[in-house]
C-alpha cells in the first residue's frame, strides 16, 4: 500500500471503532472517503473528505462533525505534527519529523514493493498495439505501446494477474489485399513483373521486398505461378513475416506479449456463434429490430450490427454531436446581444456540450470476457483516454465481471 492508502484504513478503523462506541453514526457505504495530497498552496502533507462524508448521517455541518474526527485521530496518532479542519469539509494532516523518518526508511527498505496494493488482486487482460500486421510499427504504435504497457506493468505491481496481448487482425479484405501486394513483390523479384505501383488497393512499401524475399528462401517447395491456387497458405506465411518484424519492432523497445490472438481463429473456430449460442439457450438473447432513432433513447441495453452499419451510426452520432455544438457557438457569435445572451446561458450550454461530447463516452467494454477489456477510440486524445480508464476503474470497483459470470451460472437475466 501507498501512504494515503494506509491512512485511509487507519482512518476507516477509527471511525469503525468510534461508531461501535456511539461516538458518532457511519454510512451504509465508506466507499466515498478518500484520502489525498494536499495543492502546493497548502502546507499540509495529506488530506481527507471523511467530514463530509459523515457529516449528513450525524446531522451536523462537516465542521462540527471534523471536531469529533480530529480528536480521534490525534488521540490515535502521535506522529501528527498539525491537523486542522479546512472548507468545505476537509481534515488537513502534517507529520512530524519522526514520522517522515521513519517513513522513508520503510521505503528504502522495501524499495521494490512499496505502494503496491497487498490484497488480492484480479486477473486482468491488457490487449495493446494490436496494429494492423500489414508491416512494421510507425511512431504512433509505439506510443500506445509503451503506454499499455507501463499500465501493464502497474497492475502487475498492484498484485493483479495480468496477461498482455496482442489481437492480430488478419481476417479480412485489408489482409487479402496485403497478401496479393507480397505475391505481387515474389513475381517482381523472381519473374521481373513491374509491380503495379498506380494500384490503390495494393500495398507499396519497399518493406514487402524483403518479406518477398524471405518467404522465397523459406518457401521454395511453394509454386508462384497462380495466386489463387497458393493464396490461402500464402496469407498464413505473410502475416508470420509480417508479425515477425512487428515483434522485433516491440522486443527492441523492451515489450513482449504473452499472447497473440488470431482473429482468422477466432472466426474458424466460431466463437462468437458460440457466445450467441450460450446467450439463446439461456434466454439472454431478445431479437428484435429498431429504427435509427431508437438507439438514443435508451430502450435497449446492446445492438448488435454489421461492422459497416455500426460504424455509420457511432460516426453520424460523433459527428451530429460537433456540428450542434459548433452551430451554437456560430449562431451565438453574430452580435453583441447574441454575446450576451450566450455568456448568461453559458452554464446551460455548458453542460449540453458535455453531454454531447464524445470523449465523454469513449471506451468500448467487450463483454463476456473473464477480464475487463476496453477498447479506445483510435483517435481517442488524452481526455477520451482518461474516460476510458475511468470507465475500466468503474467495472473493477463494481465487480462487473463477476456480477455477469454469476447471473450466468445461475441463468439470471
Amino acid at each position: 500500500m501507498n501512504i494515503f492508502e494506509n491512512y485511509k484504513q487507519k482512518i476507516l478503523s477509527i471511525i469503525n471503532d468510534a461508531s461501535s462506541k456511539g461516538i458518532i453514526i457511519l454510512p451504509e457505504n465508506l466507499g466515498g472517503i478518500n484520502v489525498d495530497s494536499t495543492p502546493k498552496s497548502v502546507d499540509f502533507d495529506i488530506s481527507t473528505n471523511v467530514s463530509m462524508v459523515l457529516a449528513k448521517p450525524n446531522s451536523k455541518s462537516p465542521l462540527d462533525i471534523s471536531k469529533n474526527i480530529i480528536e480521534l485521530i490525534k488521540n490515535s496518532d502521535p506522529e501528527i505534527d498539525l491537523i486542522e479542519f479546512a472548507k468545505p469539509g476537509f481534515i488537513n494532516i502534517k507529520f512530524t519529523n519522526k514520522f517522515w523518518s521513519e517513513f522513508s526508511k520503510n521505503v528504502i527498505e522495501n524499495e521494490e514493493k512499496y505502494g503496491s496494493n497487498q490484497l488480492k488482486g484480479k486477473k486482468i487482460l491488457v490487449e495493446y498495439v494490436s496494429a494492423n500486421p500489414t508491416g512494421p510499427l510507425h511512431v504512433g504504435h509505439c506510443r500506445g505501446a509503451i503506454l499499455g504497457d507501463v499500465i501493464s506493468k502497474l497492475l502487475t505491481f498492484n498484485n493483479n494477474s495480468v496477461s498482455k496481448e496482442y489481437y492480430v487482425n488478419d481476417h479480412g479484405n485489408q489482409i487479402f489485399h496485403f497478401t496479393y501486394s507480397v505475391f505481387l513483390r515474389i513475381r517482381e523479384k523472381m519473374f521481373q513483373e513491374k509491380f503495379p505501383i498506380d494500384n490503390k488497393d495494393l500495398y507499396p512499401g519497399d518493406y514487402l521486398k524483403d518479406i518477398a524475399e524471405n518467404i522465397i528462401i523459406k518457401k521454395k517447395d511453394l509454386d508462384f505461378s497462380e495466386y489463387e491456387k497458393i493464396k490461402d497458405k500464402l496469407k498464413i506465411i505473410v502475416v508470420e513475416e509480417s508479425l515477425g518484424l512487428i515483434k522485433k519492432n516491440l522486443q527492441d523497445l523492451g515489450i513482449n506479449h504473452d499472447n497473440f490472438i488470431s482473429e482468422t481463429q477466432i472466426v474458424n473456430d466460431q466463437e462468437v456463434e458460440k457466445v450467441i449460442k450460450k446467450l439463446k439457450d439461456n434466454n439472454f438473447i431478445y431479437t428484435g429490430y429498431i429504427e435509427g432513432n431508437d438507439i438514443t433513447k435508451g430502450e435497449v441495453d446492446v445492438i448488435v450490427t454489421d461492422g459497416f452499419t455500426g460504424n455509420v451510426a457511432l460516426k453520424t452520432a460523433e459527428g451530429t454531436a460537433n456540428y450542434i455544438t459548433s452551430e451554437i457557438k456560430n449562431s451565438f457569435s453574430n452580435s453583441f446581444l447574441s454575446k450576451m445572451s450566450y455568456l448568461i446561458s453559458y452554464p446551460v450550454f455548458s453542460k449540453i456540450k458535455k453531454k454531447l461530447d464524445p470523449r465523454n463516452y469513449n471506451g468500448a467494454i467487450f463483454l463476456g470476457l473473464t477480464s475487463p477489456v476496453i477498447k479506445s477510440h483510435g483517435g481517442a486524445d488524452g481526455y477520451a483516454f482518461y474516460n476510458s480508464i475511468k470507465l475500466s476503474s468503474k467495472i473493477l470497483r463494481g465487480n462487473l465481471i463477476d456480477k455477469i459470470k454469476n447471473n450466468f451460472v445461475n441463468g439470471k437475466k
